[in-house]
C-alpha cells in the first residue's frame, strides 16, 4: 500500500507543479496583454477561457489524488 500513496502523492504534486506554471505564466501573458492596449481583448479571453476549464478539472483530479494519498498513510 505505500507504493500507491507514493503514486497518488506524485500524481498530485506533478498537477499542482504544472497548476502553478499556468498561472504564472497566465499572469505574465495577462501584463503583456494589458500593457500592449491597456484592455483585454476578446482572443486572449476566449483562449483563457478555455485553459481555465481544463485548469479546473485538473485541480479536482489533483485534490482526489491528494485527499487518496493522506487516506491511503
Amino acid at each position: 500500500m505505500n507504493w500507491l500513496r507514493i503514486i497518488c502523492a506524485l500524481i498530485a504534486i506533478s498537477i499542482y507543479l504544472y497548476l502553478i506554471f499556468q498561472t504564472s505564466r497566465f499572469s505574465k501573458e495577462f501584463k503583456e496583454a494589458i500593457n500592449d492596449d491597456r484592455s483585454i481583448s476578446k482572443r486572449f479571453v476566449h483562449r483563457w477561457d478555455r485553459k481555465y476549464s481544463k485548469e479546473a478539472i485538473l485541480l479536482i483530479i489533483g485534490s482526489i489524488f491528494g485527499i487518496i494519498a493522506i487516506f491511503l498513510s
